[in-house]
């Protein structure tokens, strides 16, 4: 599901600008949209994790392990895509996401629900480019339209770059 706030004019895209996919456990559904959306607009990825400052060694090495995988992950899925990684350390993670959606084509978030998570609705209110919501696998279908301040549209191929 594509979700953009109505108040919000998309600004003037550089054809560089990557799709920003913040990743966290389960990035494989959001790659299985972001890539071929990234080969179709003819940019690269730009795979994000958030730590809180101050976080464990451990966690710090946790955060690299999973955005080596997933970057290797984006990379078997899609020759030759451009696929870069940042670890942040930055709080709240939702301030972290919005700073880099900033300079991005589209950000793609990994949902458990669209209606309930509090973190992706927030994202999709105040991000300054397109948000792709992609549900985890097995969440439960909204059968409620979404509010009225969004702009929703089906993720199709067709319908986003």
């Amino acid at each position: 599901m594509a979700v953009r706030p109505l108040s919000v004019e998309p600004p003037a895209q550089d054809a560089r600008a990557p799709i920003l996919v913040a990743v966290d456990d389960e990035a494989v559904p959001a790659l299985a949209y972001a890539v071929p959306a990234a080969r179709r607009a003819g940019c690269g990825l730009h795979l994000l994790h958030v730590i809180p400052p101050g976080a464990s060694p451990q966690a710090c090495d946790r955060g690299e392990r999973l955005l080596q995988a997933v970057a290797v992950s984006a990379s078997a899925m899609a020759e030759g895509l451009r696929v870069t990684t940042e670890l942040a350390h930055a709080a709240p993670v939702t301030e972290a996401i919005l700073r880099r959606a900033t300079g991005a084509r589209q950000l793609v978030l990994q949902c458990r629900d669209e209606r309930e998570d509090s973190t992706c609705a927030r994202l999709a209110c105040h991000a300054p480019c397109p948000v792709v919501l992609v549900p985890r696998p097995g969440a439960r279908e909204v059968a409620s339209p979404p509010p009225a301040r969004f702009e929703v549209a089906p993720a199709v191929p067709e319908a986003l770059p």
